[in-house]
């Protein structure tokens, strides 16, 4: 997955072990499942859950998610 700045001065700041898990709903829109270690690889377990959509279908590893100015992509391997 590639990170954007943004994203990283908000959850995944200080974070280790960091994946996250994207699901299709039946409404075209991706859940967005974040978690990671708080502090080190041992740290306190943290996550946030979203809702992110393709914005455009020529690009569907490219996901938006809601808010002011900030967007998630997603590389296919």
């Amino acid at each position: 997955m590639a990170t954007s700045p943004t994203s990283l001065d908000t959850f995944e700041k200080g974070c280790y072990c960091t994946h996250a898990i994207y699901t299709l709903q039946s409404n075209g829109l991706v859940q967005v499942n974040n978690t990671c270690r708080v502090g080190a690889v041992n740290g306190t377990v943290d996550s946030i859950i979203g809702t992110a959509r393709v914005p455009d279908p020529s690009q569907p590893g490219k996901l938006q998610v809601p808010g002011p100015s900030l967007s998630v992509e997603a590389m296919h391997s």
